[in-house]
């Protein structure tokens, strides 16, 4: 039986930065770090299997694409030095990590490709990162739209998109995402073929 175990100091940072307060004798940032060493030393002695955590792309006003420093305060503790804490850590006690990579906003046929090749570029910076989960629920609906977060053909075109490049040069890397039965049927049903005989969906 395979275990894990759902950190956010990806996700969130942590919300006692920039609060008075300390940690084995530390405080601020290196307090923080301190406790992540902390919490794989002891998810390690619990013998857990996994490290689940989850990791925002957030969007700029010229429509560029970024990983934000997330989470209160978490200007403080840069995503990339959390990442690579990670590493040091998830290569010392042989651990493995699944990240859910959430979108910026909901997925439609104007920016599907746009985000499928930035899950791409992130995950090829971060080969350690065993497993990655494209978004946690895009079956959701938008209250506002009455649309889904990301509609079920779109979702299977975007797995599909970044699994075929990443397994490519990743061997090791495994891609995946919750409960996709009815987007599987969906874009599996909508095939049709061209004059030449190619298949589109």
């Amino acid at each position: 039986m395979k275990t894990g175990i759902r950190f956010t100091c990806l996700k969130n940072g942590d919300n006692l930065l920039g609060q008075n307060w300390e940690y084995k004798g530390k405080t601020g940032v290196e307090a923080i770090q301190e406790k992540l060493n902390t919490m794989f030393y002891l998810v390690d002695d619990l013998s857990i299997d996994y490290i689940i955590d989850t990791l925002y792309i957030g969007k700029g006003s010229a429509n560029d694409l970024y990983l934000p420093n997330t989470g209160i305060n978490g200007d403080l503790w840069p995503v990339i030095e959390r990442l690579q804490q990670y590493q040091q850590l998830s290569s010392k006690y042989n651990k493995k990590i699944l990240i859910e990579l959430e979108f910026p906003t909901d997925v439609t046929e104007y920016n599907y490709q746009q985000y499928a090749q930035y899950a791409v570029d992130v995950i090829g910076k971060f080969p350690f990162i065993s497993y990655w989960q494209i978004m946690t629920t895009p079956e959701a609906i938008n209250k506002v739209t009455n649309e889904y977060k990301c509609p079920p053909g779109l979702y299977v075109q975007i797995i599909k998109y970044i699994a075929d490049i990443v397994h490519t040069n990743l061997k090791n890397v495994k891609i995946g995402g919750p409960g996709s039965f009815d987007a599987i049927n969906e874009y599996v049903n909508s095939a049709y073929k061209n004059s030449d005989k190619q298949v589109f969906h």
